[in-house]
């Protein structure tokens, strides 16, 4: 029980960092635009307190849903209105348009003053559509570099105290050298990951009680040196010719002491064979002094950017070609379980864990995709090319289609973790 609210609050505190930084950024620089920012929200709707309220008339609200925050601008979604039309009664009319025109009339009035109250708003020198392009341009973007700032900071603090890298990979799992995951050659190169060359094959340290293994007769101790008569000589691939041979039996080979043993495997879908690996590699702290960490921060803030932007094309590649959620790929189930995981590692590996979150909604955000900054971004890019403003309730209706495909999108990566979960 004790577990599953330290998840909750975890995640809740993390992803509302997250979010909180870069509605921040949208807060400060429509602050200084001169926007009349209505409210700043901590949490979501609806609201549960108004905490104060400044001498611009900014509410601070705090929300009954405890997730992120977010800003609501003066006009920031508000499209032209179109002037309602006085009623008309035909000079024969019939019953029908009659009532038609009596309902019309009761509701001219107050049609009336909603166009009067919309149009003081779109006039309003205050409100984010009266800004000029290059101000709203930087409002937009504000919260996609606040969480790039974020990021870097966080990464210097991590680089300055000293950590060992999330992963090391095949050089070929990623596109380019990276501090946090590191390739195979590289982790090598810079010495992070030391190789013992004078051991042969691999050792098992346990042996998992009424496993496979043990009905098989591993020991604790044994080395394997053989699988299938091919040579084994890392725990990557003893893993992965078992995960292949699911279902067959498997030959192994192992050294116990002077002698040699053959033992046989057959190894369940989706399910280890229980025995635990002596690692055949040491790992070395990775450390930068200040300030060259800040530089070495900021290098990997665009590494993992780019990265992030290779798994974004393999997502959409995969759901509209494949109608899959890629393995890997996690929504707020997913999310929630690897804060969990980091929280339980440490202080330094969860701030990594945050600044790889945080460079992830930066890289998405950003993207040219409705509902999104970078949606948002585009008609403005539209706008400078053209000259003109973009017909506003186009953009609103291509903006909302663009957030329901959004919804659909986490609605499958949320399945896709919940099917994960049960199945362990």
């Amino acid at each position: 029980m004790f577990d599953i609210i330290l998840t909750i609050v975890a995640f809740i505190l993390v992803f509302s960092i997250l979010v909180l930084v870069h509605e921040c950024g949208h807060f400060f620089t429509a602050k200084k635009s001169g926007v009349h920012v209505e409210e700043f929200g901590f949490g979501l709707p609806p609201r549960a307190k108004t905490l104060w309220r400044d001498k611009s008339g900014t509410i601070y609200s705090l929300n009954w849903i405890p997730f992120g925050g977010f800003v609501k601008m003066l006009g920031e979604d508000l499209a032209v209105p179109d002037k309602p039309v006085q009623p008309i009664l035909p000079k024969h009319p019939t019953e029908e348009e009659k009532r038609f025109y009596q309902e019309e009339k009761k509701r001219y009035p107050q049609m009336l003053k909603e166009y009067e109250e919309k149009m003081k708003i779109w006039n309003n020198p205050h409100s984010f559509g009266a800004q000029t392009l290059w101000k709203r341009m930087i409002i937009v973007t504000a919260g996609v570099m606040m969480n790039f700032i974020l990021a870097i900071v966080a990464l210097t603090i991590v680089f300055t105290a000293g950590f060992y890298p999330l992963a090391i990979v095949d050089d070929q799992k990623i596109p380019v050298n990276s501090y946090i995951i590191q390739r195979e050659s590289f982790a090598k190169k810079t010495g992070t990951l030391a190789v013992d060359s004078s051991v042969q094959g691999v050792t098992i340290e346990k042996v998992e009680e009424h496993s496979v293994s043990q009905q098989a007769g591993f020991h604790a101790g044994d080395i394997v040196l053989l699988i299938n008569n091919k040579k084994i000589d890392n725990a990557i691939a003893l893993i992965n010719m078992t995960k292949e041979n699911a279902g067959k039996q498997m030959t192994f080979v192992v050294q116990r002491g002077d002698q040699q043993h053959t033992l046989f495997v057959t190894p369940e879908e989706n399910k280890p064979i229980g025995i635990y690996l002596k690692p055949e590699f040491t790992l070395h702290l990775v450390q930068f002094p200040f300030p060259s960490s800040v530089v070495k921060a900021s290098e990997e803030v665009v590494r993992q950017s780019y990265i992030t932007l290779i798994l974004a094309k393999n997502v959409i590649t995969d759901l509209f070609q494949k109608f899959t959620v890629p393995q890997g790929v996690a929504g707020p189930v997913g999310i929630a379980q690897m804060t969990n995981t980091f929280v339980k590692m440490g202080f330094i590996p969860l701030l990594m864990f945050l600044a790889m979150l945080s460079i992830s909604l930066g890289v998405l955000n950003i993207l040219p995709f409705p509902a999104l900054d970078g949606g948002r971004f585009l008609f403005m890019l539209f706008e400078l090319i053209t000259r003109r403003k973009p017909n506003a309730k186009v953009e609103a209706m291509i903006h909302s289609a663009g957030f329901a495909l959004l919804m659909l999108l986490i609605l499958a990566v949320t399945w896709n973790d919940i099917v994960r979960l049960i199945h362990g």
